[in-house]
């Protein structure tokens, strides 16, 4: 597989709790990480756009 989907970080949704312990900011170079890795390893990234949980299902659903 070359695609690999991911979720971009939300601000809007993002809460701190005993499992995500991140703040935003790590939260966010974290995903930097991750994308750099994945391209590195020769995979594309998309993410997954920010909407419903309907519509990004549904998105999904049509890039597979």
């Amino acid at each position: 597989h070359e695609r690999v989907f991911i979720t971009p970080p939300w601000e809007e949704i993002y809460q701190q709790d005993n499992e995500r312990r991140e703040t935003l900011e790590k939260l966010i170079r974290i995903h930097e990480i991750l994308c750099h890795t994945y391209e590195d390893y020769g995979y594309r990234v998309i993410e997954i756009p920010k909407s419903t949980l309907s519509e990004r299902t549904d998105w999904l659903l049509e890039q597979i």
